[in-house]
Order: C-alpha cells, then structure tokens, then sequence
C-alpha cells in the first residue's frame, strides 16, 4: 500500500463534513483496502479526546506505523535522546541532553508523530510562535531542524515539573498562594495576547509547575498567530485538536477566536483549581448554551472538602463573580483580555471592588471600610485622624479605579484588534500584524474623551509597530502622544513610558541629542509618579546614559560607574536574574567598550546573554543584542574569529526574530561583512556590501545615520582595495547624509567619515587635504573624550604620519610622542600602530636606535593583540624592518618584508603605494645581502609603477630606491 497516498487521502477527508466523506472515498480510492485503511484513520480521528492526557487511536495507530518503519530515535542533531516522555496532540515527546561538547543542557523534543500535510502546517507554524515569544513563564523554544529521516522536530526547554492541578493537588496552597500562582500563568497568557498570539488550547496539562513554585505555559502547538505570513487552520481542523472539556463554545461554533477565548480556558481551569471539579461536570465544551445549567459558585462547589484544591473554602462572593465571569458561554460577557482578568483577581486580593461585581455605592463602601479598618476604628479617637485616612483611602480607591478602568478598555482594545481577524472581518483572508495595527490605530480616536487610556494605548501601539520593525511609524505615534504630555489627566507613569519609548527609538535612528532631551523628559515624570512607576524610573535613567553616547565631552568611565550603580540599585529591587537586570548590564557593556575596557564588556555581556537566554530563549531579540556587544568587544580585541562567530549567530537569531530585511538583522550583517575583511576576504565582501546598501537605502529617510555609516563601510572596503577615487567619493557621500541630518559634520558621528576621508586622501598624495579632515577628525575626538583614550591618541598618531609624509619631522614627532605615552596601558592595537608611525618618524629625522625601540615595541604589542596575518600588522613588521636596514641588519630585515608584503598583497593591488614600499625596502635588504639579481629584478618590476605615480610619497620612494644603485 502507498502510505503517501494513504496521508494525502486521509489529510483531505478529514477536512471534508461526515456526509461528504462517503461519495468522495468512492470516486478517489484506488481499491477497497486503501478506502478501508482511510476509512479507520478517519474512525480513530472521531475518536479524539483530550489528546495530551489520555492519547487518541489515531496518535497511537500514528506512532505504531511511524516507529515499526523508523524505529525508535536516538539522535536529533546535537540531541541524544534519554527517554521517551509521552505523545501529545501532533507529536511523540523526548527528553534528550545536548550531546556535541558545548554546553551541558537538557531539552524536550517534539517530533510529529505523523506527517499529514495539516500536522506539519500546523507544527511549523508551533516554531513559528514560539521563536517569538520570549517569557520567564513560557516554555522557550530552543533550537529544531530535521531529524535522521527528514522529519522537523522542535528542541524546547524542558520543564521538570507537574500539571497545575497536581501541584496545587500536592502542595495545598491557601488562597492567596493559589490566586498568585495563578496569576503569573495569566501573566504569560497576556504577554502572548500582546504579541498577536492567542493559545486556543489552555489546560492544566499545558500548565506545568516546577518543583520551585514558577509555571510554565506549554504547547502552542494549536495557538492562533496573527502575522505577516501565517495563515491559519480551517476551524474543523482546530477543534479536532482542542480539549473539549476547556475550549469555549466559540471555538466548536465558527465564532471568532479573540484572546476572550482564552480568559474561558482559564476561567475553567482557576475553577478546578479551587473546587477539584470541572464547571460544566456533565456537559462537552462543545454543548449548546440550552443544553447546559448554569454551573456552581466555586464558593458553593468547594463545600465538598474532598474535591477541594485549597487549604481553606473558597469564600462566598467577589471570587465566585470573577470566575463566573470569566467562564460566561457568551464571549462578549468575559473578562477581555488576561490582563482584565488578572486585575479583578488582584483587585480582589487587595481588597478593593472589582469590575465583576455590579458595584453599588453600598458594595464599594464595605470594600473601603474592609481596608481601612483600622483608621476608621481610630477615628473613634481622633476625628481628624480619621478624615485624613478616610481621604487617603478615597484617592487610593480612585487611583485603583482609574488603573482598573485603563487596562480593561486597553484590553478590549486589544480584544478588539484580534476580532479584525475573524472571518467575518477579514471575509476569510489572513492578515498580517501591520494590517491589524493600522485597524487598531484606526480606532484611538473613539477614546477621545479618555486621554489617559488614549495615551497609553497610542504608546502600546507604538510599541508594536517597533517590535515588528517600523520605527517610522512608531515615531509618528509617540509624537501624536506628545499632547497628552501637559494634560493633567494622563497618570505620569504612562508620560514616562511613552517618553522613554520615544528615547529609544530616537537612539536607535542615530539622534542622541533628541533622545536624551525625551530620556530626561521621562526621568522627571517617573520621578513625579513615585513607586508605581519604578520599572519606567530604572528605564528613564537607562535611556539617558544610552542616548549620551558618541556626545562630545563623554566620560565613559564616569558612565560606566553610574550604570554600575543602577545596576545595583535593581538587582535589589528586581533581582539578580531579573530583565532590569539584564537591561542594566546592556548599558554597562555600551560604557566599557567606549571606554576600552574591552574585557570586562565582553564579560558583562557573557552575564547578561545569561540572564536573557533563561528569561526569553536563545531565539530572542534580547539575546541577539547580547551577542552583538559580544562580537563588538571581541572585535576591538582583535579576535576576529571569535567576533565573527558572535556577529554570525547575531544576524541568524535577528533574522529569526525580526526578518532578513529589518534593521536589526541589517545592523548585524554589516559589522560581519566588517569582520570578514578583519580576516583577510576583502574581495569577497565588497560585492557583498554593494548589496547591502541596497537594503539599507529603503532607510535613507528614516535612519540617515545608518546609511551614512553604510558609505563610510564600503569607502573603507574601496581603500583596502586600493580604489581611492571611490573611497573619497563614497566617504563624502556618508558626510553629505550626515551633514543632511545634523546640519554639519561638525558631530562625532561624523568623525570615522572624515578619518577615512582623510586615508584616502592621503593615499592620493594629496596632503594639504589629507591634513584638514584629520585635524578635525582629531579636535572631534578629543571634544567627545575629553580625558584621552585610544581614539583621539589614535587619530593624534594619524595626524603625526601625515606631518612626517610632509616631511615636517618636529612637528610629526610631537603629535606621534605624546600619542605613544598617552596609549601606554592603553588598547595594545592602537599603540602598535602608533609606535610603528612614531618609528618611521624617527628614522626619516635621522634618530635610528630611536626608531629601533619604537618599531621593535610596536611589534612585541602586535603579535601580543593581533593574529597572524591581520592587515594592521604589517605596519610595526614595515617599521621594524626599516630601523634593521638603518642599523644594516638586511638578513634580519628580509623576513619581516616578506611578511609584511604577505599581509599587504593581496588585498592591495601592485600600485599601491603601501605595498610599492615594502617592495622599495626589499630591494635594499636583497641588495645589502648579495643577491643582485633578485634586487635587480624587483627593481624592474617597481620603477614603472613609481614613475608613473604623481603622488609626492612616489616620488621620496623613488630616492630610497635610487639610494641603493
């Protein structure tokens, strides 16, 4: 029998309503065996019932077929397996460890158990979801791809824990442990519905709880994605998967599916949770309204002590009215949203009214009485006591109200933006998230009368727009928000989220001056707002020292201790593996590299990739920046290799999480093209980056400074190259689009422009030029690092070798002298550059023992920073061979040349002056060893090159040439 055709067969009628089947396996079967062997899949298929738990006929007849053909597993790419844990809805469930040396770690492998081209749909579409979904409370994915067999699998963080039913079974928690507990698992619900994701499947078993207390949300494996290319499946081919005994009815009767779908599935589970009983004992999720009574009160359902889950009986009440709520047949009488169902659980816990309660004047006042019992009962005492607590606990209450009232219509906001997608919205087309934020943004205006919940659901928006890669209309938004800033009825908190939302966006397009403005703005609302607005007090001050970088007058080390300070100050508030934390440690890495302490940004960076790895997955956006920063402090520390692999798994997760041509991903691919020509592939990368300036020109008006770093990239790869022309030209085009943004060039982030600007210049010959754009190169450096550092003593020993090419030897000695002082203890690259100048310098002003301890320091400080073979090298090995011929050591000369010259040809053509002077001294080594003919043949080769030159370097090459007739 062709099981592929079996599959095919069986993928199709399942799809088709029962009294289609029949006539449809007569005319497509081949014979009666193949429609017999349809025909019972399908039988198994009816059978389905809670497929995690208890594991349906067609699962088993699946995996029985599956395994006798391919045997059980033991291998999936780096995994080995241990054991088998179970079979879930599409698929079996392995617990594997990682087996190729790396790094200990235990994970669980999801394989399907049998590949209909629905199940795999669906199981691609699980990967999908899970790479964007990063939560403390959401199992992450870890890694997939094929197996031996060609079948997809999924490697995702393996949860040692307990369905929550069993762990509250166990445990016995009151009611207080139970409700917060619970209330993280809503946490996670809700991050998913802000993330256009709606779970569709919500039970206890795919709430697992570890054995510290922390839950786990489990299984997208049916979850209902709406983005850019994800289409979802038919609802017949959902409700076969869903649990019936906690899917809401919408999901059996072709309702739209909104995240009140999933406030249903947890409204259920919350009631087992506190009675020990499913709501609707007697009935299926799928049960016609008419057909089934009205459940219990939990209150009423608990009396039973047997069934009950807690440690004492669910009281009469509110708690009853939250969870009738939330488990209304009617969707439209739910709570919205998780969030809205979390508030009035913790509004409850509180003691404050909740939105489920009808709410008399009578209600609210019992409520206030219960929380301030104890002012009131002093009031007895002291009248005046009483009526100061009586209106702190008014203005408390309204504060709690307003909370209340902004996250349930943010809520049904939000609820409202997943309806768009329902069939009869979108008249059966998928849409993509943009789609859905432009119909949601659409609808602000009908809370013009609330500008509080306006302003918070215009940042929300705004948000998501950034997340998803349009920071151009983000922008728009957050400065549509700018008319709430005076208005006195917009809570401060919200102020200073948006503002610190604004802060980094306009960092992320390269304009710090606006952002810090917008970053203070937000400190000062945070400040105004007091404890509630902690989180956005720690962002505000975060995003100011992130949007000083690059400004002139910068002391990095002072920043680096500042951040140190929040760093400390949240790890007490939030914890050490908190993402404030990691945030935190994000600024930390930004001030240590700018202030060149290389290593310990890189550590930093190891620390914070940890904490982001175990809060959100490797496949995350907060991972990928941790990488990035990783690959930059590698990168200064001359370990090419090791930035490349960084830079290399940045750009894959980026591309992952946000897509090929987003910014992000566009930002990593950059600085590993940069790597690559760090390694020597100089030829291979340049077409590499004409291509990606392509990409990057669609940014031109949104994030000039990106496309103006873009040009100054591909000026540095035309000067190794040795095309000068273009190298100038593509340099001035990167100043123009600087100037076009700022006003001037006058910046410092134009200052790596007009440095290569000046190289190339000066490798024209063209000094007088050359000498302008580094002395303004140097006065911007030295202006944004005010107490020194490797870049303005770098850009000094630059300006140095062009006084020297000048022939203006005091002069060049001067800048070159103080520049190798001041990079002592400094970055060991740059003081090998800069001893190499300072010995050349040395040696055409007639010092040569000088020239020798320079030249032979500036190697000992290359090969301790930089590998063999890297193109910076070649400098000191050039000086060092100069400062032996002086001293008339050619045979110790001779070696160092022709290292030199390996380094420098390729990339660099014959032409170039730089390797034409390496050919120069050769000639001089060969001839003060004996070897004419070799000399003279070389000579040959070079002296056309030099006369045809008209550069003034050409010309003192051709007398050292001459020299040695």
């Amino acid at each position: 029998m062709n099981r592929a055709r079996v599959d095919a067969l069986f993928a199709h009628a399942i799809d088709l309503r029962e009294d289609e089947r029949a006539d449809w396996l007569a005319r497509e079967c081949a014979d009666d065996a193949e429609r017999a062997h349809v025909e019972r899949l399908l039988r198994a298929d009816a059978s389905a019932g809670d497929f995690l738990e208890q594991p349906p006929a067609l699962v088993a007849a699946a995996v029985s077929g599956v395994v006798q053909e391919r045997g059980s597993p033991t291998v999936f790419g780096a995994y080995r397996v241990v054991r088998s844990i179970g079979v879930g809805g599409m698929g079996e469930v392995w617990l594997a460890e990682r087996d190729d040396g790396e790094f200990q770690q235990r994970v669980a492998i999801k394989r399907l158990a049998y590949p209909t081209p629905g199940l795999l749909h669906r199981f691609r579409q699980e990967r999908q979801i899970l790479a964007r979904l990063e939560h403390a409370h959401i199992a992450r994915l870890i890694d997939g791809g094929l197996d031996a067999g060609g079948m997809p699998y999924l490697a995702m963080e393996y949860v040692d824990g307990v369905p929550i039913t069993r762990h509250v079974a166990d445990a016995a928690p009151d009611l207080k442990a139970l409700l917060e507990l619970f209330l993280r698992v809503c946490d996670a619900v809700q991050y998913a519905h802000q993330n256009l994701v709606v779970h569709r499947d919500l039970k206890p078993s795919n709430i697992f709880v570890t054995a510290d207390g922390t839950p786990k949300l489990l299984d997208f494996g049916i979850a209902k994605v709406l983005s850019a290319d994800t289409t979802d499946a038919p609802t017949q081919t959902v409700a076969r998967l869903l649990t019936p005994d906690y899917a809401a009815p919408e999901q059996f009767d072709g309702g739209a599916i909104t995240t009140a779908t999933d406030v249903y599935a947890l409204g259920v589970v919350l009631y087992e949770l506190l009675t020990g009983r499913h709501p609707y004992r007697h009935a299926r999720g799928g049960a016609s309204a008419g057909d089934v009574p009205d459940p219990l009160p939990p209150s009423a359902a608990s009396r039973d002590r047997r069934a009950a889950r807690t440690t004492g009986r669910v009281p009469r009440g509110d708690l009853d009215r939250i969870v009738l709520v939330a488990i209304a047949r009617d969707a439209s009488r739910r709570y919205a949203s998780a969030e809205a169902f979390a508030t009035d659980i913790r509004r409850y816990l509180d003691g404050r009214p909740v939105s489920a309660n009808p709410g008399s004047l009578g209600y609210r006042l019992r409520k206030f009485a219960a929380r301030n019992r104890y002012p009131l009962g002093a009031a007895l005492v002291v009248v005046a006591a009483c009526v100061a607590a009586t209106a702190v606990g008014w203005r408390q209450m309204q504060r709690a109200n307003e909370q209340a009232a902004r996250a349930q219509a943010a809520r049904q906001f939000l609820a409202g933006v997943f309806e768009q997608a329902g069939p009869n919205r979108s008249q059966g087309k998928p849409m993509t998230a943009h789609e859905l934020l432009e119909r949601g943004e659409q609808q602000l205006g009908r809370f013009g009368g609330e500008p509080a919940i306006e302003a918070d659901l215009t940042g929300l928006i705004a948000g998501l727009y950034w997340d998803i890669g349009d920071a151009e209309r983000a922008l728009a938004l957050l400065k549509q928000a700018d008319a709430a800033i005076d208005d006195p009825r917009v809570p401060d908190e919200i102020k200073a989220r948006n503002l610190v939302r604004r802060a980094m966006i306009e960092r992320r397009n390269k304009n710090n001056d606006v952002a810090v403005v917008h970053a203070r703005q937000a400190l000062d609302r945070a400040e105004r707002a007091g404890a509630v607005a902690a989180r956005e007090r720690s962002d505000a001050r975060r995003a100011i020292m992130l949007a000083t970088e690059g400004a002139a007058g910068v002391d990095y080390t002072a920043v680096a201790r500042d951040a140190q300070a929040l760093l400390a100050e949240d790890e007490a508030r939030f914890g050490g593996r908190s993402d404030m934390v990691a945030k935190d440690l994000g600024l930390l890495v930004v001030a240590l590299l700018n202030a060149g302490q290389y290593r310990a940004g890189v550590d930093a960076s190891r620390r914070a990739l940890e904490i982001d790895g175990a809060l959100y997955g490797e496949r995350s956006a907060a991972v990928s920046d941790d990488l990035f920063y990783i690959g930059m402090g590698l990168l200064q520390m001359a370990d090419f290799a090791g930035a490349e692999a960084a830079l290399e798994h940045c750009a894959a997760v980026r591309t992952d999480v946000y897509g090929a041509d987003n910014i992000e991903t566009i930002d990593a691919r950059t600085f590993v093209l940069l790597v690559e020509e760090l390694l020597g592939r100089y030829a291979e990368v340049l077409p590499k980056r004409l291509q990606l300036l392509e990409d990057q020109r669609r940014f031109r008006d949104s994030n000039p400074g990106m496309l103006a770093d873009a040009y100054n990239m591909l000026g540095d790869s035309y000067v190794i190259l040795g095309r000068f022309a273009e190298a100038e030209s593509a340099q001035r085009e990167s100043l123009a689009i600087r100037a076009g943004k700022d006003g001037t060039n006058d910046s410092i982030a134009s200052r790596r422009a007009l440095s290569s600007l000046s190289d190339a210049l000066q490798l024209e010959g063209r000094y007088s030029e050359a000498e302008a754009a580094r002395r303004k190169t140097l006065a911007l450096a030295v202006a944004a690092y005010p107490t020194g550092g490797d870049v303005p003593n770098a850009e000094r020993g630059e300006l140095g070798n062009i006084l020297r090419l000048q022939h203006r030897h005091a002069e060049a000695l001067d800048e070159l002298r103080q520049a190798a002082t001041a990079l002592e203890g400094g970055s060991k690259v740059h003081a090998s550059m800069v001893q190499a100048q300072l010995a050349e310098a040395e040696l055409d002003a007639g010092h040569p023992d000088l020239a020798f301890a320079a030249a032979t320091r500036g190697l000992e400080l290359g090969r301790a920073s930089m590998p063999r073979g890297q193109r910076r090298l070649a400098y000191p090995l050039f000086a060092l061979a100069r400062a032996e011929l002086a001293r008339e050591h050619p045979a110790e000369a001779e070696p160092l040349l022709r290292e030199a010259l390996a380094v420098r040809s390729p990339p660099y053509p014959a032409h170039d002056p730089r390797v034409l002077e390496v050919k120069v001294a050769l000639v001089d080594a060969l001839t003060g060893l004996g070897r004419p003919a070799e000399a003279q043949a070389l000579r040959a080769e070079i002296e056309p090159l030099l006369k045809a030159s008209a550069t003034p370097y050409a010309k003192d090459l051709l007398e050292r040439l001459g020299a040695r007739r």
